[in-house]
């Protein structure tokens, strides 16, 4: 549909290779059934795939329109948490660590549940246990706080932050540089709803399975960088 909408050359190209996959046409023969995608979007180390999507991070990060358009993905949520490490240790801003409260309702329960094992787990879609944002990081929202400016999968970029609160702003075209503070409130699982992407990385050390969430509002293969597991 969105290929028929815009017209545009590279998605045609990359709707025909997602074809090209499910009719089994890259592979070498019956016996592989290992697809074989163009040389360009192959990347050899996490280096490559962090440089190729997020090139000159630490000057082009004042573009909100820049950050907008670009993400890497990956199969674990280990190496979400590593890459996000890394590419924050990059940007100028001052850092800053958030800690998530646990607690047990039934007291006489507690001594079942230690703080060490809750602080070990991770729930999906939720932050861990110790948060740690830059000044000019862009953020997702992942409760409505306030429709439908504040929302889940509204992306925002970090200003300033003190003990509870952050103030952010709005990267969304139409709210732009619009000022919000996020206070520190429970949270709870709700689905993250994406936006459309320029510029893609996946980081596929780990192999997984998927029906089709790390292409997902992806536009073309041109601007994919693939990072893919070593292992047969």
């Amino acid at each position: 549909m969105r290929v028929h909408i815009h017209d545009d050359t590279l998605a045609t190209e990359f709707s025909k290779t997602l074809l090209y996959i499910g009719n089994g046409k890259l592979t070498q023969g019956p016996e592989d059934s290992r697809c074989h995608l163009p040389c360009g979007i192959m990347t050899a180390s996490l280096e490559e795939l962090k440089s190729k999507v997020f090139p000159n991070l630490a000057t082009n990060y004042k573009s909100h329109k820049w950050l907008c358009e670009r993400t890497i993905r990956a199969a674990m949520d280990d190496a979400v948490d590593k890459m996000n490490l890394s590419l924050l240790s990059q940007l100028p801003g001052a850092e800053c660590s958030y800690r998530s409260v646990d607690s047990v309702p039934d007291q006489e329960q507690a001594m079942y549940y230690p703080v060490e094992f809750l602080n070990s787990l991770q729930p999906l879609e939720f932050p861990p246990h110790i948060l740690i944002i830059n000044a000019g990081a862009p953020i997702m929202l992942v409760r409505k706080l306030d429709g439908p400016r504040l929302c889940n999968g509204r992306r925002l970029v970090v200003k300033t932050f003190i003990s509870h609160v952050l103030e952010a702003a709005m990267i969304a075209s139409n709210m732009m540089w619009e000022n919000v503070f996020i206070p520190s409130i429970d949270l709870c699982n709700i689905y993250q709803q994406d936006q459309a992407l320029n510029v893609l990385g996946l980081n596929f050390l780990q192999p997984c399975f998927s029906h089709g969430h790390a292409k997902k509002n992806t536009q073309t293969t041109f601007n994919t960088s693939l990072l893919p597991s070593h292992n047969p």
